[in-house]
């Protein structure tokens, strides 16, 4: 599906250069006829016998013709084709995410306000909740930006790997299961990750490298499928470590599952620049509060 969609890119580019240049060319004869008083019909009754002469300008002018009537077509459908920049509201998954999180805000200012409890605040953070919003915001952006591959919500698989007790130090050993997206439809058999036991994982790459893994061809050597039944039709994975200050304290794992979506890894990078990122912040901003809750919990004690 990812082929024939690449494809027909393509073609759409170099029918539309072909026909830009071909007008241009037309432009730059009429202005040396006109000029230098150059004359096609003359190039060519010393090139080609003089019957063939008139079936050749035919064509010529045919080609000419069709390419005024396209650039028409395409203008056309330039102009009046949806914008691609979208509108700012709250359609985009991550101004949602945004808006959750200043309506969780708002709602610990409420607690302070009636009665101050450090405790009663710490716990409820929504944590736990507030990632699985992300996720399914995070999903729904993917959907659409991808829509062109025709994905579904089965396509995709989202999951959270954090340290289990969220206190910051440079030797984490263990990542625990946190979520994964979408529970109702995925399962996952993955309890933890073991820096040490599963180096094999590429997940355990990407924590070791302290960077994204990427893998756009899964095989051997660079992916594990597992157990899980959902990954026997894997495509693409892409493993981000989350930071705290510079220290990586969570994994989040990205799965795409059915159909080929990108065409080799450097289009990859460019996705998780272009459409990622600004998700990662997000998991990160709700990591970075729970340690913070978890580092006032200690100090009130």
């Amino acid at each position: 599906m990812s082929k024939i969609f690449y494809k027909r890119e393509k073609l759409k580019k170099i029918h539309e250069f072909i026909v830009n240049l071909i007008l241009l060319i037309t432009v730059t004869y009429f202005m040396l006829k006109k000029t230098v008083h150059v004359s096609i019909s003359d190039f060519l009754i010393h090139v080609f016998s003089s019957e063939m002469v008139p079936w050749i300008l035919d064509i010529l002018i045919g080609i000419v013709v069709y390419s005024l009537i396209a650039r028409v077509f395409l203008y056309v459908y330039e102009f009046w084709s949806k914008d691609e920049t979208k509108i700012i509201n709250l359609q985009t998954p991550h101004y949602r995410c945004i808006l959750n999180n200043n309506v969780e805000i708002g709602e610990h200012i409420k607690k302070v306000d009636k009665t101050f409890d450090i405790k009663n605040l710490i716990d409820n953070h929504a944590y736990e909740s507030n990632m699985q919003i992300i996720h399914r915001n995070f999903s729904e952006h993917l959907l659409e930006v991808l829509k062109e591959r025709k994905l579904s919500t089965n396509d995709l698989f989202i999951s959270l790997f954090h340290q289990d007790v969220p206190v910051l130090n440079t030797e984490i050993k263990e990542f625990v299961y946190s979520s994964h997206y979408d529970p109702t439809i995925h399962d996952t058999l993955t309890e933890k990750l073991n820096i040490e036991e599963d180096k094999s994982l590429a997940g355990i790459h990407a924590i070791e490298k302290k960077k994204p893994i990427i893998c756009h061809k899964i095989k051997n050597g660079n992916y594990v499928k597992g157990k899980e039944e959902r990954r026997e039709n894997i495509k693409h994975y892409i493993g981000i470590p989350l930071k705290i200050n510079g220290i990586i304290v969570a994994l989040l794992n990205i799965e795409f599952h059915n159909y080929v979506c990108f065409q080799d890894e450097k289009d990859m990078k460019s996705f998780i620049q272009q459409e990622i990122q600004a998700f990662i912040y997000l998991y990160e901003y709700q990591l970075y509060k729970r340690y913070f809750f978890h580092l006032i919990k200690e100090k009130d004690q």
